[in-house]
């Protein structure tokens, strides 16, 4: 028995010891494998998972040792004794089942990830009926509505293009089932119709079949090309990179179907339109060639012949480049080493400021090179340059290259030091969170070990983390932590790009792209991490968009015009980037703003006047990493720009006249005459830079502009250039010029195209504003201007630095700390001349970091006193935190110093030191761990409404609180906020009081200061709040809340007291006559008394008015042409019907339309970007006045519209009053007329749209106005301000109930008895009264007031109205 119970035990041990406790953790993103089938055999999902080891298990000896039934390429991607992460590709059957994950030496370890694997639906089928493509930009498209429930698979053999389509197609997914076929226009096909079919093959080899229409490239006109001319740069002549210029005239072509190809390219070359309409229009192709080049480009357009779409070439035009063009002389062989210090000697022929690209092993750092940085002598164009450079003590290649264009040119590509030890051990990230701040921002924290040379950065999708962001160990194996808001735009890349992460270590070895860091890496916590087709089809959606103006008019005015977007599921508190496919607009990609009035994204934005005739504006949007196109939108969510002739080009310059030679000993001026032209936009500014043969890189620097007396559309302006005496014999030359008309369309030149090729790359380089003379082989009209006083240069030696004294300002120096002031005294001296002092040529000082940090200022002149030869200098620099780390210094270098003879010297570090001088500022970063340091608060514009604030930063933990201090920079106000610290770079201070003057602030930490900073709120304050109407406010708790002193009502109630009901009324009675509503509502109260109202509202009249309120002329509105647009409507929920009239004044006929649309159902709609809802039986006007002659400038229009209301109840007992005023702190004002227990409420927007901007407009309420105890009516007079285009108005009205009679309003008319004067308005003294707004929108609402219980009350109202008229008796007795 013993034996058995032997036994029995030690199977129970064996059982427990393999019934370990692993665990499977599934981390695939949601939606990843939400997908149709994509092969033949089923599908390929993708799955995430970690197996982990629980305390009490052992540890994971063998995970490549994992095993499904399911066939499945594994990727094991990361590997530790209690965990492995796997990243595993299953191909499974169609049907439903599970994979089974099984891991060897772990027998009972067979945990499961289940999937559901389908076909597409056979046919797929598309039920959006437009088939058209539509151009979009560079591309044309087409939306489809597919019968898709997930994600469908696609390789790009899957679309098949038929042969006859001239096209080259993708389908892109937005959600799962609206797809867009998006095109581009291959030239070299010939069609056979103007429709195509493409296909869709999906996993089973089925064929769907969708005919597409591109028509568009057809145009049934007489296609007429009357000119065509030709400009380029001479092929002989010596420049940087060749211009050539083909531009085209063309009548009755479709806009989108004029191409240009080229003879060495396959790709589609697009003109740009420099002028005119969709019937007549001229096009312009510019090119820039770098290298030898034989070039033919033809125009492309598309003809039908015999029942054929065929492509028909045009104009080809021939262009050869020549051999000699600038070329860069580089010699860079020099290199000398000191420790860490390299200094690399460089001698430059045709040299010009570029981009430099700096790279050792895997660390690179771009750097826009600028005069005069690394310039220690030069000879016109050719420099001499130093240049310093701190490394790590490792080895590795150092690259220095100069990017002038797409070419780059090595100025140095070896291994400097050789002897330097290898780097072996790899950078490895032990620990990496995201912590979510907000839905904005987040921090990245990673502990990061390298035992060797140790970390130096990690890019984390664009956002990166550097060894200066530690905050705790060393950079061997410390702890990184940075703060992001993609609020700031260094961070806007993070939502629209997906760059790969990237770790590297100092020695810039072993930097590598990295997928994983021992675990699936933690996704952007203020991002959605999966499939956007999934976000757009299960989560984000677009609930509103629309714009302030839909239809532009940019003939004559520029249009400020809005933006307002909004999503389900929206967190106010994200950025939305913007993205506006403009030309020339200046602000086209920028972040929207939540609206807290109209609850949306809201995005203000110009549009230049003159711009291109445009049906569909392309429009970007990003919400967070998801991207929306205006391309998938509705028709009626486009935005559209109309011009009758557009300017798309900069100003022209029609002549340049030259000053004579200077050749006297007492100098003189020198000066160009330059006639710019203009003819549509008007000449706004510009910038012309003069140089000299001697000191070709400095420019003076002239901003021209038309003054009050000078014609924009043609004038002269002149600049001019003083020579002083004993001038040196030299060549002033027009180096550059920039000009830019009032539609912000600019033209460039440069002195022998060498910035145009450096700066502006292709495949869209400036137009010349030399465009007339770009073909003058001898450059005459941009010829030098020679300058001889006598003087010849005799000096050729730059001056040289011979003493530096630098100052830190603490020693040894530390940039984590907040004291980062470095102070550098230095003297220039020259042997033969004087030194210039001015600061127009004031050297500049560079401090150089580890790894190509370098940090740039500008000195300032101290004193001359040894003489004027010998010059003291100082430069003061704020160096940023962490700079240098960790290297053992920082070094200086000095460029930029002059003498009289225009000789320019520099010295780089190396070169101090070699002349005995100390350039080396030794490091120590741990000198001042305890002091605070404030960096920025974010929001960076910090509002005076803001109530919170986040302090970004460094050193904010080591105590258990910290203050925070805020004093206004006048003394008068102090506020201490005390903080909890949770992170030692962010503090987050909430219920801050709102400060609206400007104020300093500063952290203190364990009784120590930190920096201060100094912020200016912008914006304005809150306004003060006024008490919302009613007693008790809005009607009490169960009609409405106030809100910042409006009533927010709630369901059924409405009104400005909340104290109305919405009563639903039939469609009104439609006038074909007129656009009057003159209609009957009958209604029945809780009593059963019936009651019946009629009203009048009517558009009277137009008047023009002078500035003192005479009228000028009154336009009665007498005939209209009635039409019934309901059809064109795209909402249901309308009934719309358009009236037609026409004015005349000074021999200038005006059209006048109204449109009346009827709401069904109720619905929330933007006037002016005011938000407003629109009850149920809503009646809306749309009043569009076009351009009217006035009398006078200084006129104004009013557009008189009437109101009106009659009780045509027998009730004997009656009351009438009339009230108007603002509604609390909105853009609207309200008129009220009532009638005993009814009333006829007006509320109207005090905006409108005034030559394509919202402009504020006042509403008048007339004396004409007249009630009675049964009637009552009101003269509304809409004033509009004189404009040049056009007006839109929209006011709108409906009927409600109302519960407070008019018995009980002190100014209110009442009668015992029926007064049969009083009743019985006629409709032509019903004239009614103005519910009336300019520009967006007047509401006006009609109210059906009762009493509940009337019978009750009835007794109260007779005591009521008869104690009104005994008093009125009393006071006439």
């Amino acid at each position: 028995m013993i034996k058995y119970t032997y036994l029995f035990i030690l199977l129970l041990s064996y059982i427990i010891g393999k019934c370990y406790s692993y665990v499977l953790v599934d981390q695939t993103p949601p939606f990843t494998n939400h997908k149709y089938s994509e092969t033949i055999q089923g599908c390929e999902f993708t799955y995430l998972f970690t197996i982990s080891s629980l305390a009490s298990d052992p540890d994971l000896t063998n995970c490549n040792a994992i095993s499904s039934p399911i066939p499945f390429v594994s990727k094991e991607l990361s590997v530790s004794a209690r965990s492995c992460f796997f990243n595993i590709i299953a191909s499974v059957p169609r049907g439903t089942g599970v994979v089974t994950i099984n891991l060897q030496d772990i027998g009972d370890f067979n945990q499961t990830l289940s999937y559901i694997c389908e076909d597409p639906p056979h046919p797929i089928i598309n039920s959006n009926p437009d088939n058209v493509l539509k151009p979009y930009g560079d591309f044309f498209v087409v939306n489809m509505n597919l019968n898709l429930l997930k994600r469908l698979p696609l390789e790009s053999n899957d679309i098949v293009i038929g042969s006859e389509a001239p096209f080259v197609c993708n389908l892109i997914p937005i959600t799962y089932s609206l797809y867009q076929l998006n095109c581009t226009v291959d030239p070299s096909k010939i069609g056979s119709g103007t429709t195509f079919l493409f296909s869709i093959r999906d996993s089973t080899m089925n064929l769907s079949i969708f005919e597409i229409n591109g028509g568009f490239l057809l145009d049934s006109r007489s296609i007429n090309i009357t000119t065509s001319w030709n400009k380029f740069d001479p092929p002989d002549v010596k420049l940087a990179g060749k211009q050539n210029y083909v531009i085209v005239d063309i009548n009755n072509c479709t806009v989108n179907g004029v191409l240009m190809k080229s003879s060495e390219t396959t790709q589609i070359l697009l003109p740009k339109i420099i002028y005119g309409n969709p019937n007549e229009y001229i096009l312009l192709y510019n090119r820039l060639y770098r290298t030898i080049i034989l070039e033919t480009l033809t125009l492309v357009y598309y003809t039908e012949n015999n029942g054929t779409i065929a492509p028909v070439d045009k104009i080809p035009n021939t262009y050869t480049t020549s051999l000699d063009s600038i070329s860069y002389i580089i010699n860079a062989t020099a290199l000398s080493e000191g420790g860490n210090a390299l200094n690399l000697k460089i001698l430059f022929d045709g040299y010009f400021p570029s981009f430099i690209y700096r790279q050792y092993g895997g660390n690179s750092k771009d750097f826009l090179y600028q005069y005069p940085y690394g310039i220690v002598k030069r000879e016109g164009r050719v420099v001499n340059l130093s240049i310093q450079a701190i490394i790590p003590y490792y080895q590795n290649t150092l690259q220095y290259s100069y990017i002038p264009d797409t070419d780059k040119y090595f100025w140095y590509n070896d291994v400097p030091s050789p002897g330097y030890p290898l780097d072996m051990i790899l950078t490895n990230i032990q620990d990496l969170k995201l912590i979510k701040l907000s839905s904005t921002s987040f921090i990245i924290s990673a502990t990061i070990y390298d035992a060797d040379s140790g970390f130096y950065r990690f890019s984390l999708r664009g956002a990166e983390l550097l060894v200066k962001d530690r905050i705790n160990g060393t950079y061997n194996n410390g702890v990184f932590q940075k703060y992001i808001d993609t609020r700031d735009p260094v961070y806007s890349t993070l939502a629209t790009s997906q760059p790969g992460n990237f770790l590297s270590s100092i020695s810039g070895g072993f930097s590598r792209s990295i997928s994983s860091y021992g675990s699936l890496y933690p996704s952007i916590p203020i991002f959605y991490n999966i499939d956007p087709i999934a976000v757009r089809n299960q989560t984000i959606k677009i609930s509103y968009f629309g714009f302030a103006i839909n239809d532009v008019d940019l003939s004559e005015n520029p249009c400020d015009n809005t933006l307002l977007v909004n999503f389900t599921n929206v967190d106010k508190k994200q950025t939305v980037n913007v993205l506006i496919d403009i030309p020339n607009y200046s602000d086209r990609y920028r972040s929207a703003k939540w609206d807290s009035n109209i609850e949306m994204f809201r995005f203000d934005f110009t549009l230049v006047p003159r711009l291109f005739t445009n049906n569909r504006v392309n429009i970007s949007i990003y919400y967070a990493d998801i991207y929306f196109s205006t391309s998938s939108l509705n028709d009626n969510q486009q935005l559209r720009v109309h011009s009758s002739f557009a300017d798309q080009i900069g100003p022209l310059i029609s002549n340049i006249t030259r000053s004579p030679a200077v050749s006297l000993p007492s100098g003189g001026v020198i000066g160009w005459k330059f006639k710019i032209e203009d003819t549509y936009n008007g000449f706004k500014n510009g910038t012309i830079k003069i140089v000299s043969t001697i000191e070709p890189f400095s420019p003076i620097v002239f901003e021209i502009k038309p003054n009050s007396t000078q014609d924009i559309y043609q004038d002269e302006y002149q600049i001019e250039v003083y020579i002083s005496p004993n001038c040196l014999t030299q060549f002033y030359y027009i180096y550059s010029i920039e000009l830019v008309d009032n539609s912000y369309h600019t033209t460039f030149y440069s002195y022998q195209n060498i910035e145009t090729t450096v700066s502006r790359l292709n495949p869209r380089p400036p137009i010349t504003p030399l465009l007339d003379y770009i073909n003058d082989e001898n450059q005459s009209i941009i010829a030098p201007i020679n300058v001889d006083c006598g003087f010849t240069r005799t000096d050729f030696e730059p001056p040289y630095v011979n003493y530096i004294a630098v100052s830190p300002e603490t020693q040894p120096f530390d940039t984590f700390s907040n004291l980062r002031t470095v102070q550098v005294i230095f003297t220039v001296i020259d042997d033969a001349n004087n030194i210039l002092t001015s600061s127009f040529y004031s050297p500049y000082c560079y401090l150089e970091g580890l790894l190509f940090e370098n940090v740039t200022t500008k000195a300032t002149f101290v004193s001359n006193n040894g003489g004027p030869n010998s010059v003291d200098f100082l430069c003061r620099f704020n160096v940023p935190y962490g700079f240098g780390y960790p290297g053992p210094v920082i070094m200086l270098s000095i460029h930029g110093y002059y003498d009289t003879q225009m000789n320019i010297g520099g010295m780089a570090a190396n070169d101090l030191q070699d002349a005995g001088m100390n350039p080396n500022i030794p490091m120590n970063y741990d000198s001042s761990d305890s002091f605070p340091v404030v960096e920025k608060i974010v929001p960076s514009e910090f509002t005076k409404r803001d109530t919170s604030i986040t302090i970004v930063g460094h050193k904010f933990m080591g105590s258990t609180s910290i203050k925070v201090n805020i004093e206004t920079i006048d003394g008068l106000e102090k506020y201490n906020y005390s903080v909890v610290p949770k992170y030692p770079i962010v503090i987050i201070v909430n219920n801050i009081k709102p400060m609206v003057k400007p104020f300093y602030l500063k952290v203190f930490n364990g009784g120590i200061d930190s920096n201060v900073l100094t912020i200016t709120p912008t914006g304005e304050p809150f306004p003060p709040i006024p008490p919302c109407p009613g007693t008790p406010q809005c009607g009490g708790s169960s009609n409405g809340q106030c809100i910042e002193g409006v009533c927010q009502c709630i369901k059924p109630w409405s009104g400005v007291d909340c104290l109305s009901q919405n009563i639903f009324t039939p469609s009104p009675t439609i006038n074909t006559t007129n656009p009057d509503i003159d209609n009957n509502f009958n209604t029945t109260l809780p009593d059963g008394e019936s009651i019946t109202l009629k009203s009048l509202i009517s558009t009277v009249s137009l008047i023009e008015l002078k500035p003192d309120g005479t009228i000028v002329i009154e336009h009665p509105f007498t005939q209209w042409v009635y039409t019934n647009t309901t059809s064109l409507q795209s909402n249901s929920n309308i009934q719309e019907f358009t009236y037609k009239t026409n004015i005349t004044n000074n021999n200038l006929i005006t059209p006048i339309s109204v449109t009346l649309q009827y709401f069904k159902q109720p619905e929330t709609i933007i006037f002016a970007n005011e938000k407003l809802e629109m009850l149920a039986s809503t009646i809306k006007y749309r009043i569009d006045i076009s351009k009217y002659n006035f009398s006078s400038v200084l006129n104004t229009l009013q557009l008189v519209m009437s109101f009106a209301l009659e009780s045509q109840n027998s009730e004997t007992m009656s009351c009438s009053v009339q009230e108007s005023g603002d509604i609390g702190n909105t853009n609207s004002e309200y008129v009220k007329l009532q009638i005993d227990t009814h009333s006829l409420y007006g509320r109207f927007i005090k905006r409108g749209i005034i030559d394509n901007r919202i402009q504020q407009i006042s509403n008048t309420i007339q004396n004409n106005n007249s009630s009675t105890s049964k009637s009552s009516q009101i003269f509304v007079g809409i004033n509009i301000p004189n404009f040049r285009s056009f007006v839109v108005i929209d006011p709108d009205f409906s009927v409600l109930i109302d519960s407070t009679p008019a018995s009980l309003k002190s100014n209110s008319i009442c009668s015992l008895t029926e007064d049969t004067n009083e009743s019985g308005l006629s409709k032509p003294q019903l004239a009614g009264i103005i519910i009336g707004c300019v520009g967006f929108g007047l509401v006006a609402i009609i109210t059906i007031s009762y009493i509940l219980f009337k019978r009750r009350q009835y007794r109260k109202f007779q005591s009521n109205i008869q104690k009104k008229l005994d008093k009125h008796q009393n006071e006439h007795n």
